[in-house]
């Protein structure tokens, strides 16, 4: 390798340090707790195992919107199998479909392969270099992930369950199957940086075709109308590689697949790059129309607020879309699900927790988990727009838009207003229909809890934001990976914590949490401080960072 291909490839391993270590840190924490914690949550004989591992895989049914089919969760390969792993997919796959859009289209945007052109490196070698950075940086997580798990589970199985011990080969055909699945999405990334002329709308279109292609695999599992596709998501032969679960095996065809379908979207990304011009898009808007460089008579664009609205109609409608097609995929399946743990006793310490001391368990139901996951769902929609303002902010649309003249003070507020009005769009078609879809399988839920729940949703998501800002007008580059750990972080926190018996400080951590659950307890009001606190401090200090601050650096 000459030395320019060697300091390119080095350059671009760099590039994904801060999301590397990030992830790698996570991971490896996660998977050593979760191994870790096995024998202390499951119990040391036989019979306790038993029980809990029955009870465990009547709870996970819940949760196959996220998780995979639980199998022997009564065995510590089976467990980790499912509680870790299980959410790696989503976690490795977001994170390589945005490394694939800010490889290529990132770095396009930002001038830095014109450079690269001009230096005489070919653009096939371009894309080869970036993957190959790419590749050696991804190892690194799964590889530590791979070490946390066999630490972590050291002492978790007992001679009396048969195969209750991890060995190295099935872990290590487990993480080699995340690793291509990671590269996959990388190539799903690449090909959007390819089609999309910008990377704020390359990532938009890779991350929603990665989490439909994840949905489409999830919702399979309980909606058998949707077998016939999942072959045509990557998560599916990530899910049929499961060595850690007794009596499973690593499926080499799966394997095989996910490797030749990122080898596939690499070669067709260097098609598309050798036939496009540099900065712009494969298919330019000018081939389908005319370029007209006369200024708009839509009114709507000279509305302040209204125009931010209305740039974003698109992808704002396919959020609505998505969030209503979860919402309605919740409360199809709670009556079914609810219906079945109320009738096993195994479960009554699980619908204690659930329940927290109000006698409708539908209710608890959508307090726990569908306002938990509408609270996930809200957090990746404001990273997305806190993504949208950093790009302005280093692609030089803001300098644009402040030369118009428009002082700094004006384009914050207009942003905070767009998101609470977008915000709300989404908490209240959701809730709508996920209470629709309840009264429809004559499930009584109180309006006044549900509104009460859903309009807490709002300061949660403006206070995210609020945080998400103040990073983004400080350091822009940084600003969707840190909101991306702290959105994934919290909501396992929120999720696996009351189940394990975590203690309240621990729980605390996590943003989600200052929401509290509105549906069953009503309003924590220490948390809408807070989160009224955070709002003030994070965009009183994004309007500060705004002042001072060169736009673009």
């Amino acid at each position: 390798m000459s030395s320019a291909a060697t300091t390119m490839t080095r350059i671009a391993f760099r590039n994904h340090r801060t999301s590397m270590i990030t992830l790698a840190a996570i991971g490896a924490v996660f998977a050593l707790a979760n191994a870790g914690a096995f024998p202390q949550i499951a119990g040391d004989t036989v019979a306790e195992r038993t029980a809990f591992g029955r009870s465990m895989e009547i709870l996970g049914r819940q949760f196959t919107y996220l998780l995979p089919m639980p199998e022997r969760i009564d065995t510590l390969g089976g467990f980790v199998h499912w509680r870790a792993y299980g959410l790696f997919s989503l976690m490795f796959g977001i994170w390589g479909v945005m490394a694939g859009t800010g490889s290529t289209r990132g770095q396009e945007d930002h001038g830095n392969w014109e450079q690269w052109l001009a230096a005489g490196i070919p653009r096939t070698r371009l894309i080869v270099l970036s993957t190959v950075g790419f590749l050696a940086a991804a190892a690194i997580p799964v590889l530590l992930i791979l070490v946390a798990t066999m630490l972590g589970s050291a002492a978790g199985g007992i001679p009396e369950i048969p195969d209750d011990s991890l060995r190295v080969s099935a872990v290590s055909a487990e993480v080699l199957s995340l690793f291509a699945l990671t590269w996959a999405c990388f190539g799903v990334g690449m090909l959007s940086g390819q089609i999309m002329s910008n990377s704020r709308g390359a990532t938009g279109l890779g991350v929603s075709v990665v989490l439909s292609l994840f949905f489409l695999n999830s919702m399979s599992r309980t909606l058998s109308g949707l077998d016939g596709l999942t072959w045509l998501s990557p998560f599916s032969w990530f899910d049929k590689t499961n060595p850690m679960v007794p009596g499973g095996a690593a499926d080499i065809t799966g394997i095989v697949v996910l490797f030749a379908t990122a080898i596939a979207l690499s070669a067709i990304t260097v098609k598309m790059f050798l036939h496009r011009d540099l900065g712009s898009a494969l298919i330019r808007r000018t081939l389908l129309r005319p370029a007209d460089y006369t200024p708009s008579t839509n009114l709507l664009l000279r509305i302040p607020v209204v125009a931010d609205i209305y740039e974003q109609r698109l992808s704002l409608a396919s959020w609505t879309i998505g969030t209503v097609v979860m919402a309605a995929f919740i409360g199809s399946f709670a009556k079914s699900a609810l219906d079945f743990m109320v009738d096993s006793p195994s479960l009554a310490p699980y619908l204690e927790i659930l329940l927290q001391g109000n006698d409708n368990v539908y209710e608890a139901m959508l307090g726990y988990s569908g306002f938990n996951l509408m609270q996930l769902i809200l957090a990746a929609f404001v990273i997305t727009v806190v993504s949208r303002w950093a790009s302005d902010d280093t692609d030089g649309r803001l300098e644009i838009i402040l030369s118009t003249p428009i002082s700094r003070w004006r384009v914050l507020v207009e942003r905070v207003l767009m998101l609470a009005i977008a915000s709300l769009t989404l908490i209240l078609t959701s809730s709508t229909v996920m209470v629709g879809t309840l009264a429809a399988q004559g499930i009584d839920v109180s309006p006044g809890r549900v509104i009460s729940a859903s309009l807490l949703m709002l300061p949660f998501a403006l206070g995210f934001a609020a945080g998400g800002t103040a990073l983004a007008t400080w350091r822009p580059r940084i600003a969707v990976g840190v909101m991306s750990v702290i959105a994934v972080t919290s909501f396992l926190l929120v999720q696996i914590g009351p189940l394990l018996s975590w203690p309240d400080w621990v729980l605390n951590m996590s943003v989600f949490s200052q929401v509290g659950n509105p549906v069953t307890q009503g309003i924590y009001w220490t948390g809408l401080w807070l989160m009224m606190a955070m709002i003030l401090v994070g965009f009183t200090v994004s309007w500060r960072n705004f002042l001072v601050r060169d736009v673009g650096r």
